[in-house]
């Protein structure tokens, strides 16, 4: 999957019984060897809900905004790379930022990134279900996904709606097929506007 999202983009293959192309749109390769868009099954069906005791979501009215990022890269990573910069900036707005680390990796960057989170919170060993609550309890208003599907990610927190508005960014540049995830954030390059639907 990873591979296929910076191959070029194919024509969906998806016909009617009569042997007519029904769909226009571009797609990958999936594992059947046909190309699907993503409305006719070219995307992971991706991490799926969680049932348990969850804890709602809380009310929007107040001032402060309260950001989550939730990786397994805040560590020699790329991904702080991108981030560090945008926290510096942060760092001096309304916002109160929260991480949740899903490594237990801890080097230089960690120590210099961690310094700009308000809270840091340790989450690998954490369940599904834990997490979901934790974040739900800390109110976040607006929660990043930096993993996508690469190795540490906690894409069934997403799944399962822990805060209003779900973005991906940094550490997969396109869609992860979930769809409560509600903006990608990207370039021309990672996202073009081609693909935008």
């Amino acid at each position: 999957m990873y591979y296929n999202q910076y191959r070029p983009r194919l024509q969906c293959q998806s016909l009617t019984k009569q042997g007519k192309r029904i769909c226009k749109g571009k797609g990958i390769l999936c594992k059947n060897g046909k190309v699907r868009c993503r409305i006719h099954g070219g995307v992971s069906t991706g991490p799926k809900s969680i049932s348990g005791k969850l804890i709602s979501l809380k009310n929007l009215s107040k001032k402060i905004l309260n950001i989550g990022f939730v990786s397994g890269d805040l560590r020699e990573h790329s991904v702080v790379h991108f981030l560090l910069d945008t926290l510096k900036y942060l760092r001096n707005k309304n916002l109160k930022l929260f991480a949740y680390s899903n490594n237990e990796i801890e080097d230089d960057f960690t120590k210099l990134i961690k310094k700009h989170f308000d809270k840091w919170i340790l989450v690998v060993h954490k369940t599904d279900i834990e997490l979901i609550n934790l974040i739900r309890k800390d109110n976040i208003d607006i929660l990043f996904d930096l993993s996508g599907h690469t190795s540490n990610n906690r894409l069934a927190v997403f799944k399962n709606r822990c805060a209003p508005v779900q973005v991906a960014w940094c550490g997969w540049l396109a869609s992860t097929g979930v769809k409560e995830i509600d903006y990608i954030i990207g370039d021309i390059y990672a996202t073009p506007l081609s693909d935008q639907s």
